[in-house]
């Protein structure tokens, strides 16, 4: 089993409760300013919103990739290889704010 600490989801939560509905229906619309905007609504730095952005980007490909393939076998894997990735990001965002 994988223990997750609750802290990490923390600033998470703060960056995505900052955005509009909107902007979590549609994460492409999100510009410079908006990004500075749900920083400073979160609490969070510019670079920690970028990082989630990037993550969730990195995640919408890995199963739109891993849906496409035939093999279940393969599909579990890759979903389990991006899971393993999400996690360690999790981990690696600063939480010195909360």
């Amino acid at each position: 089993d994988v223990e997750i600490d609750d802290n990490a989801f923390k600033g998470i939560e703060a960056i995505i409760s900052s955005m509009t509905e909107k902007e979590r229906v549609n994460p492409s619309i999100i510009n410079g300013s908006r990004r500075r905007r749900i920083a400073a609504g979160s609490g969070t730095s510019l670079q920690e919103v970028n990082r989630l952005l990037t993550q969730f980007e990195q995640t919408r490909k890995v199963m739109k990739a891993a849906t496409s393939m035939k093999n279940p076998m393969q599909m579990i894997c890759a979903v389990a290889e991006a899971g393993n990735a999400l996690l360690q990001d999790i981990y690696s965002i600063d939480l010195t704010y909360f």
